[in-house]
């Protein structure tokens, strides 16, 4: 299962979601050395939306920053709409700002008083420039244009993490939520490379002269969520510790402390931390609900209870690991009446559902899942799984073929697989996934002793004992 992301510690004042531009930049990430398996057009499609986004949102920033910049355009134009009024200032800029040229986002960002981001960069304006043509169906797929997928991936971080710089602690929360997702790829190194700069970055800020408190406590909360990034989670609670005598009424901190206790060990201490911030959070989307600002009651409530169910999620998850699993369902289900498009609340509940018993709604959970979070491997791993258990073998490996087909390097998709198939007598088809799984993660002991099995089986006993010394040494307590 994956560990489950902390709410972001960015001001949700835009109703812009800086998740999204990340997820979508690095999305790519993935595929970058399977040539082939994404056409040039639906890659330009998620970086191309990255760039576009990333510029929407600095404007965003800027106009939240100082609103005397605010143009006279962006009011004419949406003065007609009758749902101007309390739309979000993100949503507004959105509106006004057409980025399918490349000229568009240095206008706009010149406008501002914003850098642009190419000057003196001929090789990232040329790179960003057939990402937006690509894009916006500027220049046919069928074109020899050079696109390469990889070169044009860094070239889109680039662009996004030099736009956010101009927002320091905007920028901090872009890298933390790349190395959540990078680690959710299980691309490790990259994901620590990630968190490690976040951690520059905070530590710069939290430095730097205090302009106000609630800015300071959100640099060390941030620092906080780096640190327990890079596995260093007594230095990550004492930064959270610090940000809450700074701010103690910021939810999210409160949330990030609660995973960092959870890492230590401390799961009452940890369930205590979650409430604190469901408390929070219930507490400002009441009065978010009864602001008089449109605005407020529209997208900021809004956000609020996105993040008010991520918190119940994130105390179902607490309370399952504590194995308390009635509790947890309970939990589970209020997050999901707050917000049941929350895939991996739907997730979780089939987990839990599976757990105790009841296979039936455990399935229609997981299914849900699958549904509204089609991309997320994980969801039709556990589906796999689920179905194997209940004798419905060609179901389960159909998912687990999807699982593998969204994820190719997935060695634990591979070794369930081949579990599987032992069981239905298919031997060599299993060793095939063994070796594939093994070759994904040579570190994997479960896949080692799986291959092992099988080449005694075929009286291939030398190679048996080398997978068997192999699992050992990485397991040898369990094998």
């Amino acid at each position: 299962m994956k560990q489950r992301r902390v709410v972001s510690l960015t001001e949700a004042l835009l109703g812009q979601d800086l998740f999204v531009i990340i997820e979508d930049m690095v999305a790519v990430r993935r595929d970058t050395g399977s040539v082939g398996r994404h056409s040039r057009r639906s890659v330009a499609t998620s970086l191309g939306a990255s760039v576009e986004q990333a510029s929407r949102y600095v404007i965003a920033l800027k106009l939240e920053q100082d609103d005397r910049t605010m143009p006279h355009l962006l009011v004419l134009e949406t003065a007609s709409m009758r749902s101007a009024a309390g739309m979000s200032l993100a949503k507004l800029v959105s509106v006004t700002y057409n980025f399918q040229r490349i000229e568009a986002i240095v206008g706009a960002f010149d406008e501002h008083g914003l850098d642009n981001p190419f000057k003196g960069d001929k090789d990232l304006l040329d790179a960003i420039t057939l990402v937006i043509r690509y894009r916006n169906d500027l220049v046919h797929t069928s074109s020899d244009v050079d696109f390469d997928m990889l070169a044009l991936y860094e070239a889109a971080v680039r662009f996004v993490f030099k736009v956010l710089g101009q927002f320091p602690l905007a920028e901090a929360d872009a890298r933390l939520m790349q190395g959540d997702i990078l680690r959710e790829m299980r691309l490790e190194e990259e994901s620590r490379k990630a968190y490690e700069a976040a951690a520059k970055l905070c530590a710069k800020l939290c430095e730097a002269p205090v302009k106000n408190n609630k800015d300071n406590a959100r640099a060390l909360a941030q620092m906080g969520l780096a640190l327990a990034g890079l596995g260093r989670h007594e230095k990550a609670l004492a930064s959270f510790d610090k940000s809450i005598s700074k701010d103690a009424k910021r939810a999210a901190t409160h949330l990030g402390r609660a995973q960092a206790l959870a890492k230590l060990g401390r799961g009452g201490d940890a369930l205590a931390a979650c409430d604190r911030a469901v408390g929070l959070y219930a507490s400002e989307l009441e009065d978010a609900r009864s602001s008089k600002d449109p605005a407020v009651r529209g997208s900021r409530a809004a956000e609020l209870a996105k993040s008010l169910s991520e918190a119940h999620l994130r105390r179902a998850d607490l309370l399952a690991s504590l194995g308390r699993a009635d509790e947890a369902l309970a939990s589970c289900d209020t997050a999901i009446a707050k917000n049941d498009s929350l895939h991996r609340a739907h997730l979780l509940r089939g987990d839990l559902l599976a757990g105790l018993g009841r296979a039936d709604e455990a399935l229609a959970a997981y299914d849900l899942a699958v549904s509204l979070g089609r991309h997320d491997e994980d969801a039709h791993l556990q589906r796999a799984g689920l179905l194997a258990d209940m004798g419905r073998a060609e179901e389960a490996l159909a998912a687990y073929d999807r699982a593998i087909e969204l994820d190719g390097g997935y060695a634990e998709a591979h070794a369930r697989k081949a579990r599987l198939l032992v069981t239905l007598g298919r031997n060599d088809d299993a060793l095939y996934f063994y070796n594939r799984a093994i070759e994904h993660d040579p570190r994997h002991a479960g896949a080692l002793v799986g291959k092992a099995r099988i080449l005694e089986r075929l009286g291939r006993s030398a190679e048996a004992v080398e997978c068997h010394r192999a699992a050992h040494a990485l397991s040898p307590n369990r094998y």
